[in-house]
Formats: structure tokens, C-alpha cells, sequence
């Protein structure tokens, strides 16, 4: 049992009326991770070009999901990793140290037989020679690439860096020079060693990149800008999982999580309420 001594709680208040003045809350998740529409406006590092503010009913897991708002490009940052400091159930991870990602998209009949649908976007933290001044490397997977494509309309699918049926593959548009191409590296590959793109894509960098190694600075779940007028696919069961820290699951809800500082004052509250009961006990 952990002991909480009292200046020490007095300190973890002090710094909890702080947040709650800066209008943040703090995070304490465990591996899964319910977000609502007020969670996609509010959180880090800021939302994009629209707010997820649409949302339905219809699930794959929980009671609802997510909705493209059918005017503008929707994003949400699922990872931002700031200072190696740990965000949203993640710690510091690299490229290596993912296990997997995966997601599930639901779409009439009409939208499945069309190209755009929810994706993911990696980005790798900024180095010397990356492709910006703000990230390394940019890594895109989208469904409608994935190896064993089998798309469906008026049902759930699932799209995953597994190996089989709809295999997301991985596109660096920045060193490939394509917006996305049939062949792609899968993750294993991009982990197996450097990438020379050009061994994908007749006119690609031929310079080969490690991305194994590097940071991930943000993992983005996004709709995009040119099409994104008309597109109103669903989204839920975001998956992040890693071989270091553990998987993290998002369940996208219609509805805003549960407030994030009440969980925590009771938590203190049972912590405060253990160290009264067993004080004459060692810690273990």
C-alpha cells in the first residue's frame, strides 16, 4: 500500500486547484481511454481544422462513435508526446517500440465504395535533415491502401497493422513523393531496418531512413481536407499498443468522459482513508 503524507497531499491539492485554474484537468487512464466530443475540443496539443462535435449512436464499442462533420477536415491528437513526458496513458515511445495500431470505420454503402475514410497520421519527433521544422518524418496509413483491401458498407471494419485482411500500410509522402501508393511498407518493414523508398516507388528518395529508432511525437487521428466535404464515416476502437508501455484502447463516445478531477479527488480520498486504516502497517 502507498502512504500519502499530509504536506505531500497538500502539495498534490495545490497543484490540482492549479490545473483546474489553467482550465486543464488532469489524465489518469488506464488502457482504455473514453473520449467524448468535449475531449476533441479541448485536448492536446489543440484540435484541427473542425471540431468532432458530430456523433452518433451507432458503436463498435461502448454506446456511440464519432462522425466526420461532412464539411471540414476532423483531427484529433489520440498521442502527443511533449518532453518525453507521458500523455494520454503513453510514455516516450519509438517507431521499434510499437506493437501495432489499429482502428474501425463505419460507412454506408455509398461512402465504401468511394476512396476517403478516417485515418492515422505518426509523427516523428524533429531532428537535423527531417522533413520539417516541427516533426522528422511524417508516416500516413490509410485504409483504402491496406493490403487485402475489403472494404464494406453498413458495417463495422476494421483496419490494422496485422498482418491480413485489410493491413494498413504506411506512406512517408514527404520522402516517396507520392500522396499514397499500392505496395506500401508495412510497419514491420519500416521497423526492420532503413527504408529506401525508392525500392517502393519508381522516383522516391533513394536515401535511406531508420525510422525505427526514432520518437514518435504525435499520433493523429484525422479526416482529410480535400474531400472532406460530404464525408461523414463513423470512427471508434482506436487502438495504440506498444511492447514497452503497454496498449492504450480509445473508445469514442458521443458523450464526454467522466470528470477527470472527480475520479481523482476520490481516488485521494480512498488513498487518505488506507493510510488512516493501516498507518501502523509497512508500506509494500
Amino acid at each position: 500500500m502507498v502512504k500519502i503524507k499530509k504536506g505531500n497531499m497538500k502539495k498534490t491539492l495545490v497543484v490540482l486547484a492549479i490545473l483546474l485554474a489553467a482550465g486543464l484537468s488532469p489524465r489518469i487512464f488506464g488502457s482504455v481511454v473514453v473520449l467524448g466530443p468535449s475531449d476533441a475540443a479541448n485536448g492536446p496539443p489543440l484540435n484541427g481544422s473542425a471540431a468532432i462535435d458530430t456523433t452518433t449512436s451507432e458503436a463498435m464499442i461502448g454506446t456511440g462513435a464519432w462522425q466526420a462533420n461532412g464539411t471540414a477536415a476532423s483531427q484529433y491528437y489520440l498521442y502527443a508526446n511533449a518532453n518525453s513526458s507521458t500523455e494520454l496513458g503513453l510514455g516516450q515511445l519509438t517507431i521499434s517500440e510499437l506493437s501495432g495500431l489499429n482502428f474501425s470505420t463505419y460507412e454506408t454503402a455509398a461512402q465504401a465504395a468511394q476512396v476517403p475514410n478516417w485515418y492515422l497520421i505518426v509523427y516523428t519527433a524533429p531532428y537535423s535533415g527531417g522533413e520539417a521544422s516541427w516533426y522528422g518524418n511524417r508516416l500516413i496509413l490509410e485504409p483504402y491502401l491496406a493490403n487485402n483491401y475489403t472494404p464494406a458498407g453498413n458495417q463495422w471494419v476494421t483496419w490494422s497493422t496485422a498482418p491480413g485482411a485489410n493491413q494498413l500500410r504506411i506512406d512517408d509522402s514527404g520522402l516517396s513523393g507520392n500522396q499514397g501508393f499500392y505496395g506500401q511498407p508495412t510497419l514491420a518493414n519500416i521497423q526492420s531496418g532503413p527504408v529506401t523508398w525508392s525500392a517502393y516507388y519508381t522516383g522516391a528518395s533513394s536515401t535511406p531512413i531508420n525510422y525505427g529508432s526514432q520518437n514518435i511525437e504525435g499520433i493523429v487521428l484525422s479526416t482529410g481536407s480535400a474531400w472532406a466535404a460530404g464525408f461523414t464515416g463513423l470512427v471508434d476502437d482506436v487502438n495504440i499498443n506498444s511492447t514497452t508501455q503497454g496498449n492504450v484502447q480509445f473508445d469514442l463516445e458521443p458523450v464526454p468522459e467522466p470528470t477527470t478531477v472527480g475520479c481523482f479527488l476520490l481516488g485521494l480520498g480512498a488513498l487518505a482513508c488506507g493510510r488512516h486504516f493501516s498507518k501502523n502497517r509497512r508500506s509494500r
